[in-house]
């Protein structure tokens, strides 16, 4: 190998350890944060401080002459916490399939560096340790973005006794035809092949610390 080539290399891996750095750090401040969503959680945070509780004298029923005129105790932020809710759900709701993506793809490299990987380079071993370090970031992602969606579900259900979602229901009317029908299945043994781990976490501690 020429100086030059050495060089390279030298860089290369060098660059390789300032990313796998970077990513270590987000890692740990996803920790922190899905630590603090499981305490609290976004949805949780919005109910108690989108609340304003005032007493509201109301004129209702001045054509029958009933009794419902009067004195009321309302939240006068409640549609606004309403829409915040709607909107932060509609958020997680369609970034969510986009961050599995993410993860799913750092899995495929991850895999892949592992099977690569070589005592004797230190470029397969940096490789793998970056792979690693994008995966478990990736993967606390979409943890983080799960737990926050469900905090935010319940809470809506909890603020307005009924559930929401920004995602519509689409329905096949109609037989499929036979065709259309087993490649459906097929798809759905697929996708329940996919949910399968290859990488666990123990692993990924095991693989980085040693």
């Amino acid at each position: 190998m020429t100086q030059k080539s050495t060089k390279i290399a030298t860089s290369k891996s060098q660059q390789l350890i300032e990313d796998n750095k970077a990513l270590m750090s987000q890692i740990a401040i996803l920790k922190t944060q899905l630590e603090e969503s499981s305490v609290n959680g976004l949805g949780n945070y919005i109910a108690n401080t989108m609340t304003n509780w005032e007493d509201i004298y109301y004129h209702e029923d001045n054509v029958t002459g009933g009794d419902n005129d009067g004195w009321r105790s309302v939240d006068t932020m409640d549609f606004h916490k309403r829409i915040m809710l709607e909107r932060m759900i509609g958020h997680y709701e369609y970034w969510l399939p986009k961050q599995s993506d993410r993860e799913s793809k750092a899995k495929y490299f991850a895999d892949r560096y592992k099977a690569e990987y070589s005592s004797d380079s230190e470029l397969s071993r940096n490789n793998f340790m970056g792979a690693v370090a994008r995966y478990k970031g990736d993967h606390m992602l979409t943890t983080l973005m799960n737990a926050e969606l469900a905090n935010l579900k319940d809470t809506y259900v909890a603020q307005f006794n009924r559930s929401y979602s920004s995602l519509k229901v689409t329905a096949i009317d109609g037989d499929l035809p036979s065709d259309v029908a087993a490649l459906m299945k097929e798809m759905d043994s697929m996708d329940a092949a996919n949910d399968k781990p290859m990488l666990s976490e123990i692993s990924y501690k095991k693989e980085v610390s040693s």
